[in-house]
């Protein structure tokens, strides 16, 4: 062991992305009361009322859930059921886990929908999940814009 003046820090991996800025939130550091699709209470009380985390972890939700109807299809087409499954109930427990309500009922139907084998079913579920997705995208924008519900 080193003594404490003669510590060293390692360097930051290049490989690593660097962290990104904080998204906006408002003078107060809050969200709107209200915004479709998410309840930013019950999100906020989960992660101890850090709007700049919560804002965030909505943003990566956005982000890393565009592609997953697209992949699901691409999945459930090449008979890839269980690759499937598992695609859906990640996005389900992101949504359950930052309040996305919608998103996380509409992913709940197409989860159980491939675990009981209604494929035929799976289209129109999959627009219904793409709908709220575009719900969550764009409520995440107008928190972005300082909109809540009221001013939509």
């Amino acid at each position: 062991r080193l003594p404490p003046r003669e510590r060293r820090v390692p360097a930051a991996s290049p490989s690593l992305p660097s962290p990104s800025p904080s998204p906006p939130v408002n003078s107060a550091g809050q969200l709107p009361a209200a915004v479709p699709g998410i309840n930013l209470a019950a999100g906020m009380q989960r992660l101890g009322g850090k709007a700049a985390l919560y804002l965030r972890l909505l943003h990566d939700l956005v982000r890393d859930s565009a592609a997953i109807p697209a992949a699901i299809r691409q999945s459930l087409a090449a008979g890839q059921t269980e690759e499937a499954r598992h695609q859906i109930h990640s996005l389900k427990g992101s949504a359950a886990n930052l309040s996305a309500e919608d998103l996380q009922m509409a992913a709940t139907a197409v989860e159980k929908a491939i675990r009981e084998g209604r494929l035929g079913e799976i289209e129109l579920l999959l627009s219904d999940l793409e709908r709220a997705l575009t719900q969550v995208a764009v409520s995440v924008a107008r928190i972005d814009a300082g909109e809540s519900a009221a001013s939509a």
